[in-house]
């Protein structure tokens, strides 16, 4: 269980937004883009946040672009909802550690 396991347990309820991954023109992850995303879904009533899901590029990803995002994405939340974290990798190591990195900051993640 993460530290906000009172919203994770309801988190497959109502409307859940998978994030899309801004980028800036040079190739970086847009953060002030993101914040605007994040901001946005939370106007409109989203009941949770998808960061790295298949629409926020995470094969493509590297490490750092995941913690980080993950960070900036609970951060702008401050647990108003849930954030999920997809952490699937092509390696299975990555996967494991990017699981336990995202239940480290927050986000809701199940695994035995």
């Amino acid at each position: 269980m993460t530290a906000i396991s009172g919203l994770c347990d309801s988190m497959f309820r109502g409307s859940i937004v998978a994030l899309v991954t801004p980028f800036t023109d040079g190739g970086a992850v847009d953060y002030s883009a993101l914040d605007g995303l994040v901001d946005f879904h939370l106007e409109q009533g989203s009941d949770g946040l998808v960061v790295s899901g298949t629409t926020g590029e995470s094969p493509t990803l590297t490490g750092q672009e995941f913690r980080q995002m993950l960070k900036a994405v609970l951060r702008r939340v401050d647990g108003a909802v849930p954030v999920l974290a997809g952490t699937g990798s092509a390696a299975t190591a990555v996967a494991v550690e990017h699981s336990r990195q995202a239940a480290g900051e927050g986000a809701c993640v199940r695994y035995r």
